[in-house]
């Protein structure tokens, strides 16, 4: 995986552990995508021996800490793909950040409902429902059971 290297600068004393890193990548629509284990999410984990034992990272962070040294933040992806640790598809964010990026890309909603049904967002029309039972008495948990919406997402309707 030499041809990356003369476009990625180093931190001092990890540029082995760098070509290791790419040397189990594969290149995916512009992602690099991490080819060994992966935990939860499909986030690429490698293990790594350290003076006091082995630690578990994730691929994409030993990648941005290997490169840029430990970020101030998470590192987080702009491209979704969680095997991705080409660093140009990385950032330096806040849990908020990272949160807002998810919402702007469709992929997360503060919504759910009962029967875990995911990815559903709450309408404007059925917002004004709610607000509306709210208003003429209704509890929360009427207000669930007309609706079919989670506690969280019947809360936060009412509060928005």
């Amino acid at each position: 995986m030499a041809q990356y290297l003369p476009v990625l600068e180093v931190v001092p004393g990890n540029a082995g552990l760098l070509e290791e890193l790419l040397s189990h990548t594969k290149t995916v629509n512009g992602c690099w995508e991490w080819q060994l284990s992966c935990i939860g999410g499909g986030y690429g984990q490698k293990w790594v021996r350290l003076p006091h034992g082995k630690r578990r990272f994730y691929a994409h962070r030993l990648l941005w800490e290997t490169l840029f040294g430990p970020p101030k933040n998470n590192v987080c992806h702009h491209c979704d793909n969680p095997k991705c640790i080409n660093p140009a598809h990385l950032f330096d964010g806040t849990h908020s950040e990272n949160m807002r990026d998810a919402m702007a890309k469709g992929r997360m909603r503060n919504v759910l409902v009962k029967g875990h049904q995911k990815n559903l967002k709450i309408t404007s029309a059925v917002s004004n429902v709610i607000k509306s039972m709210r208003a003429s008495g209704a509890t929360a948990k009427e207000i669930m059971s007309a609706t079919g919406l989670s506690q969280t997402s019947v809360y936060t309707t009412m509060r928005s």
